[in-house]
């Protein structure tokens, strides 16, 4: 008899998971299908980050929701890309190969600084977007971030703006002028542009658009996609991150003709909305204040560290694995009329739609 209840109870806790849909097989909604199993979503680190991204979590049944228990697409990207910066080992020596780059060996107090010209491939991934008829007059208006061999990622407002859609783009080089070009300097034509339908100008929700090269590019730890955000690569209040463009190197100031890269502190979004509060065009472009999908970043310390016109597009990133493999955690769409006079600048968030990107990028 004890052995029966036993059995009975078993049983009915077994059929209470699977109505309940804990532990079940999924699949989440993305390009590949990423398996998981289905979860409380306060058990569900992935789902949690989804929804203050702004992305509905796909669900199992009430607030049980599928957690993955594979790398996604672009994890798996992020791991491929990786292997071009490791050191190969003695033969016998187990375990991975160590990761290593240009800045890993710098010291730690050199990114603690203002704006500054970046070293050669130092940002594998950083290309201005130009526009004109030929290679030979170009104007580099934008910047963006290489995610694919043959995929970059950008702002929105740099394809949509009255110059109407960049023609090249300048890859492998952190000087925009011939006369300063590197070994691995190309100039590729732009086969199509893609924004995300989001995007409804002037405001500025959704700025984030895909830019795709006419050929694939050859990788090598000198031209190097950077990784799309996971849940968890994301800075926290008062964190570092990095922007780098090919903009102006301040207000009246000429553009610069060398990358420049810039230590900003993430910044809170109530924080960062006081400074916009009184902008005589917030109902235009920002009627219901900072979206999910958008973040701060700015300088804390008064110094004027910025981005500016021409940086739009370009990369707001975090390190990880010795500083040599970057996370793109936003891509830089706004900020005040004169940059470096202390108000933060606003980044799309590019978690809130790797689901988009993933699909354009890899869904073939």
């Amino acid at each position: 008899m004890a052995m029966i209840l036993h059995l009975f109870l078993f049983i009915t806790i077994s059929l209470s998971h699977i109505i309940k849909g804990i532990d079940v097989p999924c699949n989440l909604n993305d390009t590949q299908q990423t398996r998981g199993v289905c979860k409380d979503i306060r058990e569900c680190k992935f789902a949690i980050e989804q929804l203050k991204a702004g992305i509905t979590p796909k669900t199992c049944q009430g607030r049980v929701v599928c957690c993955p228990t594979e790398l996604t697409l672009s994890e798996k990207k992020c791991e491929e890309w990786k292997e071009y910066l490791q050191i190969p080992v003695a033969l016998g020596s187990t375990g991975p190969n160590p990761i290593s780059c240009l800045r890993s060996f710098m010291p730690p107090g050199f990114f603690i600084v203002g704006g500054r010209d970046a070293l050669p491939f130092e940002f594998p991934h950083v290309i201005a977007l130009g526009w004109g008829a030929n290679e030979t007059d170009l104007k580099f208006h934008c910047t963006g971030s290489l995610i694919s061999e043959n995929y970059v990622l950008t702002a929105a407002h740099c394809i949509t703006s009255p110059k109407g859609e960049p023609s090249f783009a300048l890859i492998g080089d952190i000087a925009l002028t011939p006369d300063k070009a590197g070994d691995y300097r190309q100039i590729v034509r732009i086969e199509k542009s893609i924004v995300h339908p989001n995007y409804k100008p002037p405001l500025t929700y959704g700025d984030i658009a895909l830019v795709k090269l006419s050929q694939e590019m050859p990788l090598s730890q000198y031209l190097l996609p950077v990784c799309l955000p996971q849940a968890g690569d994301k800075a926290g209040p008062n964190d570092s991150v990095e922007a780098a463009g090919f903009g102006l190197l301040g207000p009246g100031e000429p553009q610069t003709n060398v990358l420049q890269a810039v230590n900003l502190t993430y910044i809170k979004k109530n924080e960062c909305l006081e400074f916009y509060d009184s902008a005589s065009d917030r109902e235009r472009r920002f009627p219901e204040g900072l979206a999910k999908s958008q973040i701060c970043a700015g300088d804390k310390t008064d110094s004027g560290k910025d981005t500016c016109s021409g940086d739009s597009g370009g990369p707001l990133t975090i390190n990880k694995d010795l500083r040599c493999v970057f996370y793109l955690v936003g891509v830089t769409s706004f900020g005040a009329r004169l940059c470096s006079y202390g108000q933060p600048a606003v980044y799309t968030n590019v978690f809130s739609y790797n689901p988009w990107i993933e699909h354009i990028v890899w869904g073939s």
